[in-house]
């Protein structure tokens, strides 16, 4: 990929003022009353982790508001509920522990952000604990938080996310589903990999 046009950290402020003081300074190392109730509420949580070559994951874990459990004011836990087998995050954090965090609420345009380190725990009585069935649990995520900090309403005001009539028509737009995607993802590699191969040859 090219770097041209690629500023440095110097070069920054220079194109973007520094932000207001209480945007600054609204943070903590821990949630706060507000951010707990809004924690409460958040039915969505965006989980992004890195592996050890750094590559960068990003995935939803959604419930009814409270599966995300508040164990202290600075840490939190949810049961890790059976996905796609992946595992491509219980693989990161085992080999890199921070993580990012966006909690979310339907129809809610403001976002509570947050770093932490987290741990995957596969102790059955904490599963339990956490209301979870450790047949189909089989393990718990519990994070703690370093930073916790609220982002405003613009860019889900702008992407129309809970604006129902804002929403873009499935069949206008040719949306594809899951099978499709997975299924054209899946022949596209082996497109590439054929195509690689045979230039090898060449």
């Amino acid at each position: 990929m090219s770097n041209k046009g690629s500023i440095s950290k110097s070069d920054i402020r220079k194109l973007y003022p520094e932000p207001k003081e209480l945007v600054r300074d609204a943070h903590a190392p821990g949630f706060d009353d507000s951010t707990q109730r809004f924690i409460k509420a958040s039915s969505l949580l965006l989980l992004s982790s890195t592996n050890a070559g750094g590559d960068i994951d990003i995935t939803p874990r959604g419930g009814p508001p409270g599966f995300i459990s508040i164990v202290e004011s600075n840490k939190i836990a949810f049961l890790n509920e059976m996905g796609n087998n992946k595992v491509l995050t219980l693989s990161n954090l085992a080999e890199n522990a921070k993580v990012g965090l966006m909690f979310l609420i339907p129809g809610v345009a403001e976002i509570v952000r947050a770093y932490g380190i987290a741990v995957a725990v596969s102790d059955q009585e904490y599963i339990e604990s956490l209301g979870g069935n450790p047949k189909r649990n089989k393990t718990a995520i519990q994070i703690e938080i370093s930073k916790v900090f609220p982002h405003c309403s613009t860019a889900m005001n702008r992407s129309g996310i809970w604006q129902k009539e804002k929403w873009p028509d499935r069949d206008e737009f040719s949306i594809p589903g899951l099978m499709e995607m997975a299924e054209g993802l899946a022949a596209y590699r082996l497109q590439l990999q054929n195509e690689g191969e045979n230039g090898n040859s060449s």
